[in-house]
């Protein structure tokens, strides 16, 4: 399907420029009039019916503008935040089956690089049932670089084209998702153009359920092509980065290439139940002031999880509370100190008796600092005295500002820099950072 597209906005702006030169030159007389061969009186005239038309298609735009660009604006927005959950699950969806099939027929290409040419061979073109292995994973978007992985998932031998046509299968689900979400999305016209494309497209009606065959039709591939170009075009809109800022990536494996990422994977897993077992080692301790509000959400995040010990599972840290005294369990070799409503002599006291035997780590509520992630990342940890900081609420005259602080994005990023403290600390020296 081929698409005429007239770039409006391109012609529409030409035309504004147009007016705000005239009415710079004939005007504010700041820049030069173009010259010309007729009477002072008829240019004088043509002038100033330029001038107005001018003014005119200023005060329209303004106009226009402000009430009906402006408020499709903003409808426009609301519609990403609600759908773009959904139509991040139809991006990821979509983005594996294409992949799958590009791999299948030896397309070495991106998505973005493929061209109607090289998927000609495809139609009538069926190919017997293999298996086929693939990590999909999910990255960060930055502006400078890009982003670590957060998320990824292994498929391991799954059947080829019964993979596709399971995919082809769940589209039609999504799509009935993204309308319940938001039965308005039509909103705006390039989405629902987009939407409308994806579900009447052949390829669906023709390929899911096992109806046929993959590719058996001629036609196949250029239906393919046009789905392509439908996801490079929704993925432009960038509804799904109200829900993720992210990117996708695939990895195919052979059989030799899968053995590999196994142990590698398994040589991590390793390597980290060994770092999480000497933390668990430590019998780590939180102490709190019940009295202070928030340490319930510190406490909730930082002792999440379970492990099974003694027969039974339980949590990763002990809770002590404090009362006149901080006290800790005897064989408690790792303490988390939660300072809001301890007395600062009782802390001074506490880690002069034990920061030379124990692993103490300090957090601490502050107007203005936040302990970044990146902080003890590549420095040795070991026994001593570690002090952290997290945002708290502001409080003037009786009015209390951010009071959203600690949110919940920098009290697991809290939580994260203390589980690599634990999982990476090296007890060969009493050293302070």
């Amino acid at each position: 399907m081929k698409y005429i597209k007239i770039n409006y906005t391109f012609w529409l702006s030409l035309l504004l420029l147009f007016s705000i030169w005239i009415i710079i030159s004939v005007d504010l007389e700041i820049l030069p009039l173009i010259p010309s061969n007729l009477n002072v009186e008829l240019t004088s005239k043509l002038n100033r019916i330029l001038l107005n038309i001018s003014y005119s298609n200023i005060a329209a735009f303004i106009f226009f503008w402000f009430t009906t660009t402006l408020p499709r604006k903003i409808r426009i927005q609301r519609s990403k935040k609600i759908i773009s959950r959904h139509v991040h699950s139809l991006l990821i969806q979509l983005f594996r089956m294409i992949n799958q099939i590009l791999y299948a027929y030896k397309i070495e290409k991106k998505i973005e690089e493929v061209q109607e040419k090289d998927l000609i061979n495809l139609s009538g073109n069926v190919l017997n049932t293999f298996k086929i292995s693939y990590l999909s994973t999910e990255h960060w978007k930055h502006f400078w670089k890009k982003g670590k992985q957060f998320t990824g998932s292994i498929h391991r031998e799954v059947d080829y084209p019964e993979s596709v046509v399971n995919i082809l299968n769940s589209l039609p689900n999504i799509i009935e998702q993204i309308r319940k979400a938001n039965p308005k999305f039509q909103v705006d016209e390039s989405f629902a153009e987009i939407i409308t494309s994806i579900e009447t497209n052949p390829f669906l009606e023709t390929y899911a359920n096992n109806k046929y065959p993959l590719f058996l039709t001629v036609g196949s591939n250029d239906n393919l092509y046009s789905l392509i170009n439908d996801y490079k075009r929704l993925y432009k809109l960038k509804y799904q980065d109200y829900h993720l800022y992210s990117f996708f990536k695939i990895r195919f494996f052979n059989t030799q290439e899968l053995v590999d990422y196994d142990e590698e994977n398994k040589k991590r897993q390793n390597e980290y139940s060994l770092k999480f077992r000497a933390a668990i080692a430590l019998n780590p301790c939180i102490v709190y002031n019940p009295s202070y509000l928030d340490s319930t959400a510190l406490i909730s995040s930082i002792n999440a999880g379970l492990i099974y010990r003694n027969n039974s599972w339980e949590k990763n840290f002990s809770i002590s509370k404090y009362e006149n005294d901080i006290i800790i369990p005897n064989l408690c070799g790792c303490i988390v100190l939660i300072a809001e409503n301890i007395p600062k002599n009782k802390i001074i006291e506490f880690v002069k008796n034990y920061e030379n035997e124990k692993f103490i780590i300090h957090i601490e509520s502050s107007i203005y600092r936040n302990t970044s992630k990146k902080k003890y990342k590549n420095k040795e940890i070991n026994f001593g005295y570690y002090k952290l900081y997290y945002r708290k609420p502001v409080n003037i005259f009786g009015i209390e500002f951010y009071k959203k602080h600690p949110t919940r994005k920098k009290i697991s990023k809290l939580c994260f820099v203390i589980n690599h403290m634990m999982h990476n600390r090296k007890p060969t020296a009493n050293t302070r950072l």
